[in-house]
Formats: C-alpha cells, structure tokens, sequence
C-alpha cells in the first residue's frame, strides 16, 4: 500500500530557515559573495516567523516578531542574553524587569 505525504507549509518554512538559508548565508560567507549572503538575510525577512514557545513567551512580554528574520534575531538574544542570565545588561531585560518590579 503506497501513501503519499506531503510537507505542510509550516515545515518547507522551517526547513527553509534552519536548514537552507544558514546554507546559502554560510556558502556566500566562504566564498566571499557577500550577495548569496545578503539573499540569504532577504529570505529570512520574507518568511512568516516561526511560532515556538520561546517566541510566544517574547509576544507575551510585547515583544511581537513579524518575519523569520526579527524571530531567528529574537532566538538568538535568548541564547545570548537570556540563557546567560545576562538580564541587567540587555536593554529589553532591564524594560521587562522594571515592568515586573512596577507592577505593570
């Protein structure tokens, strides 16, 4: 019995974002075509974001990401920043802090 399967539009996009825009950014990177690499970025920003629980906790402090490019941005200040308990150096840390201390 033979059964077709089809990707959703939500895995082509993930895959297009972890999978072959870091490809396409890396390869224009090492072979100094700075335009493959600025292609890469454009595809980001013309992909919907992903949606993920990280991202929604970030929506849920306001901060709302457009496109794949401002949630891969947002994923890395949580890798960056957040994961390093870095909260008192980073700008949004320190907004969400006073907003928790406020009581707002």
């Amino acid at each position: 019995v033979r059964s077709d399967k089809n990707l959703g539009d939500d895995t082509i996009d993930l895959i297009l974002i972890n999978s072959v825009v870091p490809f396409l950014y890396t390869f224009g990177l090492m072979h100094g075509n700075k335009a493959i690499s600025d292609r890469a970025i454009e595809h980001l920003s013309g992909l919907p974001a992903e949606t993920n629980s990280i991202l929604r906790t970030f929506r849920y402090f306001g901060l709302e990401c457009q496109n794949a490019l401002q949630s891969q941005g947002a994923l890395e200040l949580k890798k960056q920043w957040c994961d390093m308990r870095r909260c008192l150096d980073c700008g949004i840390g320190k907004i969400l802090l006073e907003k928790e201390l406020l009581g707002f």
